[in-house]
């Protein structure tokens, strides 16, 4: 995984907002998830994965949304996370080896590579 980015704030800049992504608008999740998945499925160099790190993406938005539109409390994205890549392996009729893998999958996601936007004066 590539070294965090340098953080370059001047401390005597008054800081009037700082601008987190954790759900991939801005970071480069692709980098993250989609190596791990690959390897997780067991996929070789040019055979054709049965879905993509970008129909789980898809399916994860869909499942925040939809929880969000029962009315009961949100449930954690992690799970929501896991829920739909075990849905997505049941519907494609893929399996990966073990819980250690969908565990690595939903791990990549928080080793998302991003930016932090900062607005100063």
């Amino acid at each position: 995984m590539p070294a965090p980015p340098k953080c370059d704030l001047d401390p005597q800049q008054s800081i009037k907002a700082l601008i987190f992504d954790l759900m991939g608008t801005c970071l480069d999740w692709h980098s993250a998830v989609s190596p791990t998945l690959l390897k997780a499925l067991s996929i070789s160099e040019g055979e054709k994965p049965p879905f993509t790190a970008l129909k789980w993406r898809h399916e994860c938005l869909d499942g925040y949304y939809d929880s969000s539109e029962t009315g009961f409390p949100q449930e954690d994205v992690d799970y929501t996370r896991r829920r739909t890549l075990l849905d997505l392996l049941q519907s494609h009729g893929a399996e990966m080896d073990g819980g250690e893998a969908v565990e690595a999958c939903v791990k990549a996601w928080r080793e998302q590579i991003g930016m932090v936007f900062v607005f100063t004066d």
